[in-house]
């Protein structure tokens, strides 16, 4: 068997990062590792000075001499350690250096002081974290300041600690607030409310002065007075201890108090679920000492008791008093007392509380949420910084890197054939004291980078004075010139101090053809001269080339190289042709054979130049799959042939150069440039028209932060951010960078296809404890934050019923209908990113639902295919169904703000769909044929009736199939007949799998022929349908256990399956089995008390020769059956189909008439109906 961690590794490996911790203990710290383990793109090596208590191997390396040297006198260390410390440092910046380190966190503030050479030096970005006791508690804190110049971030536990830091002179964009999280999926929630005859306190956490046991034992003394049978248990380890043993004496109280050890985690826990009250009265300790937000708090929130607590420091982030929990004041034992009381008199609200408790917790103190906030400050951290920008400015901060394209003036001196911009007047709108107001806006706003664009810029009075102000403002200083005016090394010295990047239009390495495209005899050399001067008085400025694609020019190409390479050229650029510049460019477009040439023989000698000079190329547009890729992988792809980029060539042949790209990539370039024209027009794209009516605004008018602000612009930006542009389609333009920002920027569906399939693969625990948990949990989840199911389990969930999901009642389609889409049906509490989806019924049983983009829809279904032994992850596969399950799979509309990227299946291939395949023209299926003999996918996943239809139509047109194919039939039921038809005209295996849009897939077919549930994500119920006098059918009843935005809870789908007792299967599989599906609740035939379902009908028809397609309609107990013959020339008797429904239902005299038609159609655009009841 193959295993499943083998078929799914298609991520990077993980980047390795350094933990600092002086003292590695993953059991008394266990809040460190557990989110380390949580880390999926980033793997921590820990630098310690010693090892205390280990549960997990984890990647560490010791510097034991670093133990004698850590002693109450640290950090000040006598001279003669000095050598020690420093062999030390050196040797954890060997390890750095050689495991190439990213990042370097250290995880306490005096694990940072304690390296602080390290740290200082570091030449990769430095991370610490501040926990509590190491911003407040001495000597650390007056190191503080010290890291403040170089640290990259600081990460704090509350936002009252936020607050002291910054009191304390950091600069606040410096600090992140991420809390400590807690591993909610090891604490179960068992609710506990304590009552007058059953009290059972405890209290966890180290014995020391800002715990303030002291108060909790004062406040249980008082409780005695009126509750003497009720329990107090202190947990921890610390110099208190002796103290608080003899104040339980003292105040005559330590009958009922046990004191116990620490104890590692696990035994913790279970200690958790002995008490039914959780208190902790922290404080502020005399010493200065202060909490950050407790673990043991959110621990004992999340195990389902009351807590109650102090507003001290950040607890009240985790506790809202009468919401989540219960606060009192700082040192106030007798306010302690009267929470107690409180609970003790409102248990059924202080149940709503504790419901309230377990998911704030895990909303927002779970460690694996905890763990992808960090792992995004790490990715925040690392990524270049245009995509660090772009990400703030996303988030409505200033830009730190944005570029502003000035066209100060309109007309140009070459007469260039691709471009009409030299027959404009030369004109300005600006003064001399116009400019400098911009540049003031611009700089005030956050652009660091100026370019000085066309027409043509070197046309304007004082350019080069303009350009010498941009640079003494701080700007990067770009030009773009057709460097006619340089006719001597005079004028280039005017850039001499004032110049950044120079970008240059080198058409072809043949000066006549570059000549004849720019108008000007003297072009090639003028570009020629300005680039070799200015690298000799100017070595550090970039300087670009840039070549327009036409088919004058394209193969004069790869010598452009070796002259970039002589001037040290920093990049070349090659781009198609815009009619931005001029409409008339058909004449000079490349024909498709011109495409091909250019793309797949000459790029590839680019490419491997660009390989052997180390100098970057790009070219737009490009192809979606090759972005990323290395240049080798690149150049092997691409002399592989055009198949696989037929259909992108076609579109660059049309113009729509954008047109696959940004189907799968959405645009950031808003957020990174504008441009401003010589009107003082503001354009957010260097891409789009120059048109007047496509102006943000105007400068002369509104300032640049005005303009920026203005809800046009904002507007703007949002729809381009939701992948609306209008130009997309025919955009060209920097491909590589916009691939770039979306590998930064989009979240991508998560994917744990190999989970899915572990499970099928089993042997499983998920159907026995873990998924009744899962099912109890959903159900507290629902009656918490859904009104709808609030109302609908009243009196059967509270705090003295544990949820029974036997007893729970059934949820039908109606009631989502009717409650959809406010939060009674859509309550997401966890905010997760959603879309809202119709149902693939059709007509009026259709309803609109939601379900999180990040689902494992695919993922189940990736893990059957697997287990058909014909895919492999990555490889093709078709998909054919009808336009109405098409649609379905798709969100109608996304939840507002969201920037995760739905699953877009890039390997499925869509079989065209048609509800006449019979009558469908010969070239169209054709077309279908050449699909998938070309596709390369052996896979097909299909409606069968769909399948078998198109199938038909294939050996009609002697369309003949490979052999290995492997189907799996969805979307319908699976009806033997048309299962035999399928295997008939397709030597094939089929497996069904079976599921329904709201779900997802439910279950799949073994090679045993059984139906093994996904039950680690749904819960189904078959429950016997006594109303129909069936017992050994029920109706279905699915619990979708993974969607938390809108919860399916005993939700009757509208399918009928066969009941099945508990079995195993022959495959290894330990998953449940559900029975075959027999029929939907508008398909039952009822006939003289006899009940019938479409797969016991289907009997009657398996054995009939030529008859392609059926349909059974009853009736007022008249039978109908419709037909389609295989082949029309044919006769089919109807004599032994009569007969056998005669003996089917038992009546000689049953009421039957059969037709033979030419076309039965399916459901509007859904699916085919064996049976109907009218």
């Amino acid at each position: 068997m193959i295993k499943a961690t083998e078929l799914f590794q298609d991520h990077a490996p993980p980047q390795n990062i350094a933990y600092l911790r002086f003292n590695l203990d993953t059991v008394g710290e266990n809040f460190i590792y557990e989110e380390a383990q949580c880390l999926q793109r980033y793997a921590p090596i820990i630098l310690c000075g010693s090892v205390g208590r280990l549960t997990s191997d984890i990647s560490h390396y010791c510097h034991q001499e670093f133990r004698d040297l850590y002693k109450p006198s640290w950090p000040r260390f006598p001279k003669a350690c000095k050598p020690a410390y420093l062999r030390g440092i050196s040797a954890y910046k060997s390890v750095i250096d050689n495991h190439n380190v990213r990042l370097i966190h250290a995880q306490f503030l005096t694990d940072a002081v304690f390296c602080y050479p390290l740290l200082k030096r570091a030449a990769v970005p430095v991370v610490i974290s501040l926990r509590g006791y190491d911003l407040f508690t001495a000597p650390a804190p007056a190191y503080l300041s010290k890291f403040f110049p170089f640290v990259a971030k600081f990460i704090v536990k509350s936002v009252s600690m936020k607050n002291e830091l910054i009191a304390r002179g950091c600069a606040p964009e410096k600090i992140e607030v991420i809390y400590g999280g807690i591993n909610a999926d090891k604490i179960v929630f068992k609710p506990r409310i304590a009552t007058a005859s059953d009290i059972r306190i405890l209290c966890a956490g180290r014995f020391v002065d800002k715990k303030g046991h002291e108060i909790t034992l004062k406040s249980f003394r008082e409780l005695l007075k009126t509750n003497p049978s009720a329990k107090l248990t202190l947990v921890g380890e610390g110099p208190l201890k002796e103290h608080l043993v003899k104040l339980s004496d003292r105040l005559g109280i330590s009958a009922q108090v046990r004191i116990k050890d620490y104890m590692p985690h696990p035994l913790f826990i279970r200690e958790l679920y002995r008490h039914n009250l959780f208190m902790l009265s922290s404080r502020t300790a005399k010493n200065g000492d202060q909490e950050g937000i407790p673990n043991v708090l959110k621990e004992a929130m999340a195990s389902g008791m009351p807590v109650i607590s102090t507003g001290h420091s950040g607890i009240p982030e985790l506790i809202t008093d009468n919401e989540t929990g219960y606060l009192a004041r700082e040192n106030d034992h007798r306010g302690l007392l009267a929470k107690v009381h409180f609970i003790l008199n409102n248990t059924e609200k202080a149940f709503q509380v504790a419901l309230n408790a377990r998911f704030f917790v895990e909303k927002n103190f779970d460690v694996k949420k905890t763990a992808r906030e960090v792992e995004r400050l790490y990715d925040y951290m690392l990524m270049p910084d245009y995509a660090r920008s772009v990400k703030d400015v996303k988030e409505g901060k200033r830009p730190s890197s944005f570029r502003v394209d000035l066209h100060l003036n309109k007309g140009c001196n070459s007469k260039c054939v691709m471009c009409d911009d030299w027959k404009n007047n030369i004109t300005t709108s600006y003064s001399r004291e116009d400019i400098t107001k911009v540049l003031d806006q611009l700089r005030s706003f956050g652009v660091d980078h100026v370019r000085f664009h066309g027409q043509e810029p070197t046309l304007m009075k004082d350019l080069f004075s303009v350009m010498k102000e941009a640079k003494s403002r701080g700007f990067r200083v770009g030009l773009k010139t057709n460097a006619l005016i340089f006719s001597n090394e005079e004028r280039v010295k005017k850039l001499d101090g004032v110049l950044d990047d120079l970008y240059l239009s080198i058409d072809a390495a043949d000066e006549h053809v570059h000549n004849l495209l720019r108008g000007n005899k003297q072009s090639f050399a003028r570009n020629m001269f300005l680039a070799k001067s200015i690298r000799k008085i100017n070595t550090d400025a970039q300087i670009y080339f840039n070549a327009v694609v036409t088919n004058r020019n394209y193969r004069y190409f790869t010598g452009l190289l070796d002259i970039a390479d002589q001037m040290r050229v920093n990049r070349v650029s090659f781009v198609h042709l815009s009619r931005n510049n001029k409409d008339d460019i058909g004449h000079l477009k490349l024909s498709k054979e011109q495409l091909e040439e250019f793309y797949f023989q000459i790029w590839p000698r680019i490419l491997k130049k660009s390989q052997d000079f180390d100098i970057p190329v790009g070219v737009d547009p490009y192809f979606t799959s090759l972005m990323g890729m290395s240049i080798t992988e690149q150049i092997k792809k691409l002399c592989l042939g055009i198949e696989e980029f037929s259909e992108e060539i076609g579109n660059f042949t049309r113009g729509l150069y954008g047109k696959t790209f940004y189907s799968k990539n959405i645009c950031h370039g808003v957020l990174d440039h504008a441009t401003v024209d010589w009107e003082g027009n503001v354009f957010p794209c260097c891409a789009m028209p120059r048109s007047q009516g496509l102006a943000i605004g105007n400068l002369h008018k509104n300032s640049y932060d005005e303009v920026w602000n203005s809800a046009k612009y904002v507007k703007y930006r949002e729809s381009i951010l939701r992948g609306e542009c209008q130009f997309k389609d025919r955009c060209s333009r920097a491909f590589q960078r916009t691939a770039e920002y979306n590998n930064y920027l989009v979240r991508k569906t998560e994917t744990n296809g190999h989970k899915a399939l572990e499970h099928l693969q089993g042997p499983t625990v998920t159907n026995g404890y873990t998924q009744r948990y899962a099912i109890e949990k959903l159900v507290y989840y629902s009656v918490a934050k859904s009104g709808m199911y609030r109302e609908k389990f009243k009196g059967l969930v509270d705090s003295t019923h544990r949820p029974d999901i036997s007893r729970l009642p059934f949820t039908r389609k109606e009631e989502f209908k009717s409650f959809f889409p406010g939060k009674a049906a859509v309550p997401n509490y966890f905010d997760e990113d959603y879309g809202i989806y119709r149902t693939s019924s059709c007509g009026s049983k259709a309803f609109l639902y939601a379900r999180p983009l990040q689902s494992d829809i695919f993922d189940r279904m990736s893990a059957s295919f697997i287990q058909t032994g014909g895919w492999t992850r990555g490889e093709p596969w078709l998909k054919l169904t009808s336009l109405n399950c098409i649609e379905a799979q798709h969100p109608l509309q996304k939840r507002a703000g969201s920037d995760r990227a739905d699953d877009r299946r890039t390997s499925a291939i869509t079989v065209p769909a048609s509800d006449d395949f019979i009558h469908e023209p010969v070239p169209e299926i054709k077309k279908a044929h050449d699909l998938i003999v070309n596709s390369e996918a052996r896979l097909i996943h299909a409606n069968p009736s769909h399948l078998k239809l198109l199938l038909y139509r294939f050996a009609q047109g002697k369309m003949p199939l490979p052999k290995d194919y492997s189907v799996h039939s969805t979307y319908e039921l699976l009806l033997p007949s048309t299962k035999k038809l399928i295997q008939k005209y397709l030597d094939c295996r089929v497996a069904n799998q079976y599921g329904c849009s709201e779900v997802g897939p439910i279950s799949f077919m073994c090679r045993h022929g059984n139906n093994h549930i996904f039950s680690d994500t749904v819960h189904v119920d078959v429950v016997p349908a006594d109303d129909l006098k069936r017992p050994d059918i029920g109706r279905i009843a699915v619990t979708h256990l993974k969607n938390y935005v809108m919860p399916f809870v005993k939700y009757l789908n509208g399918d009928f399956a066969y009941v099945r007792k508990n079995e195993k299967c022959g495959c290894g599989s330990a998953s449940p089995i559900l029975g075959d599906i027999v029929g939907r609740e508008d398909e039952i035939l009822t006939y003289q008390g006899k009940t019938i379902f479409p797969l016991e009908l289907d009997t009657l028809f398996y054995n009939l020769d030529n008859i392609l397609l059926y349909q059974v309609i009853l009736e007022h107990d008249r039978f109908l059956v419709k037909f389609v013959p295989e082949d029309e020339r044919k006769d089919v008797s109807t004599r032994p189909l009569i007969n056998g429904f005669k003996r089917f239902f038992e009546d000689d005299d049953l009421q039957i008439r059969v037709e033979r038609e030419k076309l039965i159609l399916p459901k509007r655009r859904g699916k085919y109906a064996s049976v109907v009841v009218q």
